[in-house]
């Protein structure tokens, strides 16, 4: 088996060295199923020739949504897997050596795929590197920023060990915290199991270090570790097998709220949003979220799949399941509001307040966007739909019932909660609506601004508040 899969990764790599095509591409790959299947060990050399042959493509390898994976990719995982889960004495494949180390990072980083290279580099390996890898792992923490920790990287330290401290917070990246973890967990026999740093913070950390993509990669790696007696399989990439993993895949992510949440905002920062909003709903549906108001509350994963419409431009969609939702909080309520309200989509904001309004979800900056909304809205003269009122009285009728709730969540009366926020308000209303909230009579305008600003001022002074 080894001398025949060897064979085949020669003939595919001359093959690819001429510019020609391969009439089927994965006979080395079909070729190591075989010998998996029949547990029929291999040697260091032929995984080594066998990474080398897949590495040596000319396509692009990323897949930023986790929705595949590359035949690099399940290679390592099932070396890593017989090396986190087996004795020596049991292995069917070696630990990974240089040389295939070498290969995986060298078409990460062509592809720029630098996160990808350094993940599958800290779980290969226990840092103890050559060379050459030393400067292409240098060259990657460089790529995506991290100049300090290439730095010290390159003097010969270990720097993950010197962020023990920012594990828990207290300073440094959050690439090294993340990388921290990452080196703890992957020298650990069995799966990760620290309750306080787990996955949801191992994404949330991708996601932060600008490296979401590599997040997804690493949720799948997990998956497929997940069993210490059933190795992942490494399949030839059909269709239907790689669509039952993915599935499999996010069902587990699926499980926690916080988990799933953070593979939410990496499909978003990469990009898939609307993949990550498909997922959402389709989550939400088998715990029939919507229409049992016992079923287990996402709140962490609804919060992501709003931001996930917003980013898709999608404010109906965005408005609808806010609205829908059994248990939103004034968080939520804002965030579309302050979307909403950045693009100018003055209805959208009415309906929001309203709903917010009636579920006590109020807060006073959507009653500023509120405001604005009433005044921004056109209005036609001697409309039916108006009571034929002039533009005066219809904007003074709309804007009392929303001063009157926002005052109320403060304990002021209207005069004095438009006085506390006037220069919001003047800001954001034209002057005429803005003098049909105060009833300043003209000409006492400039003054009344100038006393009110005073006030102010000796109010804050004695108060020590800063001015």
């Amino acid at each position: 088996r080894s001398l025949a899969l060897q064979a085949a990764c020669r003939r595919r790599r001359r093959v690819l060295e001429n510019d020609g095509d391969d009439d089927d591409d994965n006979v080395p790959l079909r070729l190591f199923v075989d010998a998996m299947s029949a547990d029929a060990p291999l040697g260091a050399e032929v995984v080594e020739e066998l990474l080398e042959c897949y590495c040596a493509d000319r396509g692009e390898s990323r897949v930023e949504d986790g929705s595949r994976s590359s035949p690099v990719e399940r290679i390592l995982d099932r070396l890593l897997w017989e090396n986190r889960h087996k004795d020596s004495y049991d292995r069917l494949l070696p630990p990974v050596t240089e040389r295939m180390l070498l290969a995986v990072t060298k078409r990460f980083q062509k592809d720029d795929r630098h996160g990808e290279a350094l993940l599958y580099a800290l779980l290969s390996s226990d840092w103890k590197l050559g060379d050459e890898m030393r400067t292409l792992v240098v060259s990657s923490l460089e790529a995506i920023g991290e100049r300090d920790a290439a730095d010290q990287f390159q003097r010969g330290g270990n720097w993950y060990q010197g962020a023990a401290d920012e594990q828990r917070g207290e300073s440094g990246t959050d690439w090294q915290k993340l990388m921290f973890y990452l080196h703890n967990q992957s020298h650990q026999k069995a799966a990760p199991s620290n309750n306080t740093f787990d996955l949801a913070t191992a994404l949330r950390l991708f996601s932060r270090a600008d490296q979401a993509s590599a997040g997804l990669i690493y949720a799948r790696h997990c998956f497929r570790m997940r069993s210490e007696h059933n190795p992942p399989r490494v399949i030839i990439a059909t269709d239907e097998e790689e669509e039952e993993e993915t599935t499999l895949m996010w069902e587990m992510l699926a499980q926690r709220d916080d988990v799933f949440a953070a593979a939410l905002e990496a499909l978003r920062l990469s990009s898939h949003a609307s993949l990550g909003v498909e997922l959402y709903f389709s989550r939400m549906e088998d715990l029939s979220y919507f229409s049992n108001p016992s079923s287990p509350r996402y709140p962490l994963s609804s919060t992501e799949a709003l931001r996930s419409l917003i980013s898709e431009h999608d404010y109906p969609g965005a408005t609808t399941l806010l609205t829908t939702l059994f248990h939103p909080s004034h968080e939520d309520y804002l965030l579309l509001a302050r979307a909403l309200h950045s693009t100018q989509q003055w209805q959208h904001i009415t309906t929001l307040y309203h709903s917010a309004s009636s579920r006590h979800l109020l807060t006073e900056e959507l009653a500023l966007f509120a405001l604005q909304a009433v005044s921004q809205t056109p209005f036609i003269t001697n409309n039916e739909q108006h009571n034929n009122m002039s533009e005066g009285e219809f904007k003074t009728r709309h804007f009392r019932p929303i001063l009157k709730s926002a005052a109320t969540l403060t304990g002021l009366t209207i005069s004095q909660w438009i006085e506390s926020h006037y220069w919001d308000l003047k800001s954001s209303l034209p002057d005429r609506d803005l003098h049909r909230l105060t009833k300043w009579k003209r000409g006492t305008i400039k003054h009344n601004e100038y006393s009110l600003a005073l006030r102010q001022y000796r109010h804050h002074k004695a108060t020590a508040e800063t001015t």
